[in-house]
């Protein structure tokens, strides 16, 4: 492409929608969708059809006030686990077998309880490898 390029279109996005994540995979099975209120699901990919460039894409989560707007997308495997943070701080470690394989236009299931002014702000996939032992569900309170 020379310098004035401008690219092509990836995705055609509808009035108020936003990209929030791309998910680059690495013979990962599933995706993790987790939302702000604090639900999150594991999907197998084969629920995701392939589309082409300029695509309105697939719905990745059933959104709703209850569940809050998607925050983070990762590819991921059973033995891996999540690391999500919260506003206020609050840090909690969550073995993705945990989370249970829902289908794509599902809204998940409650990963974390939190406050009323308290929203999952940043999710961290924590890949494991076969020596690894997954730790427990764990929560530290960041201050």
């Amino acid at each position: 492409m020379g310098r004035q390029a401008r690219g092509v279109v990836g995705i055609r996005l509808e009035e108020g929608d936003e990209v929030v994540s791309m998910v680059v995979l690495k013979g990962e099975r599933f995706l993790i969708s987790v939302s702000s209120k604090g639900f999150g699901k594991r999907t197998p990919l084969e629920e995701y059809r392939r589309t082409h460039r300029g695509s309105k894409g697939v719905v990745l989560m059933r959104l709703s006030e209850r569940t809050g707007e998607v925050v983070a997308v990762k590819g991921v495997d059973d033995r891996d686990e999540l690391m999500a943070i919260t506003q206020r701080g609050l840090l909690i470690r969550i073995p993705v077998r945990d989370v249970r394989p829902m289908g794509r236009a599902t809204q998940g299931v409650r990963l974390m309880d939190l406050g009323p002014d308290d929203k999952v702000v940043d999710v961290e996939h924590l890949p494991r490898d076969g020596d690894d032992v997954a730790s427990e569900r764990m929560t530290l309170e960041v201050s």
